[in-house]
């Protein structure tokens, strides 16, 4: 009960050992939160980025750089690298930060609602819609509207965003009423726009209206000094969305960590975390035993 009320630990004998040992567990516990969060008071957008490798760095003055803008930005990495916490950064950087930042998965909805989704539907506008539905633009209005894997969009929805995009207005479906838009848009793509504008499968114009601002966020094999403070940060994640105590990694585990290439990137850590964590029990230390990793890609 006294961890969850913030103690870091307690002991119930006079042991000077056990004491050293606790002693050098949470000043690496401090160290770690320090690495994580030190830039975070004066720029509360740091919190979304975890690390200090020099990819890291790089990302967080651009990010520094165009938050204050409307700028559209447009974010590539491999699936898992934390594009979507990069964008909460820049939309947290910015001057929108106090309004809303809306998220659209492109590839989560189907093809036949993600117009109805983007831009509002009134009552009958077609079978099942049985109310007025206000869309992610509207609900986005003078905040930040996320589209993650936009190149997914099918053709003409991509045509559809290129126009509000351009004209800042759209009409919801079953509509002939303007709505006008204050919306900051950031896209971001896990496959090559580029590549996909050569085979017709994404617009070129969209493309050029979207990669105003480029992003590129690191795969985590190429940054694998942040692996220990992002375990720190993830296990005090998970120990807090479990209510448990703080548990504590070896340096042999950290080492191992730091050893794989992570294919599914940050968020295959966090899995691997998260199991580690629920497979322990009530142990405070995890070993390197307690991560079962896939073998390496080939």
């Amino acid at each position: 009960r006294l961890t969850r009320l913030g103690a870091f630990h307690y002991m119930t004998v006079d042991d000077s050992e056990q004491l050293r040992e606790v002693l050098e567990r949470a000043a690496e516990h401090s160290g770690s939160r320090r690495l994580t969060w030190a830039a975070g008071a004066d720029e509360p957008w740091r919190k979304f980025l975890v690390g200090e490798s020099q990819p890291m760095q790089k990302l967080g003055r651009v990010i520094r750089l165009v938050g204050p803008r409307r700028s559209t930005v447009l974010i590539s990495g491999e699936t898992g690298s934390g594009k979507e916490m990069v964008a909460r950064a820049i939309h947290m950087a910015g001057d929108r930060a106090h309004m809303p930042l809306v998220a659209v998965n492109c590839t989560a909805l189907p093809e036949n609602l993600l117009e109805a989704e983007l831009f509002g539907h009134v009552k009958g506008a077609f079978t099942g819609a049985i109310a007025p539905r206000i869309g992610r633009f509207e609900q986005a209005h003078r905040g930040t509207l996320f589209l993650d894997e936009v190149g997914d969009l099918p053709l003409d929805i991509q045509a559809k965003l290129l126009s509000v995009l351009q004209e800042r207005e759209f009409q919801r479906i079953g509509s002939s009423e303007t709505v006008k838009v204050d919306v900051r848009v950031i896209a971001a793509s896990n496959i090559d726009l580029t590549r996909a504008v050569r085979q017709g499968k994404f617009r070129e114009d969209l493309y050029y209206r979207l990669n105003v601002v480029p992003l590129h966020v690191p795969a985590l094999r190429e940054r694998p000094s942040d692996i220990p403070a992002l375990v720190h940060h993830l296990i005090e994640k998970i120990c807090l969305q479990e209510g448990l105590p703080p548990r504590r990694v070896t340096r042999e585990a950290i080492e191992r960590l730091s050893f794989y290439s992570w294919p599914g990137n940050v968020r295959q850590l966090e899995n691997a975390m998260e199991m580690a964590i629920a497979l322990s029990g009530d142990r405070e230390t995890l070993y390197p035993a307690d991560f079962a990793l896939p073998a390496e890609p080939q």
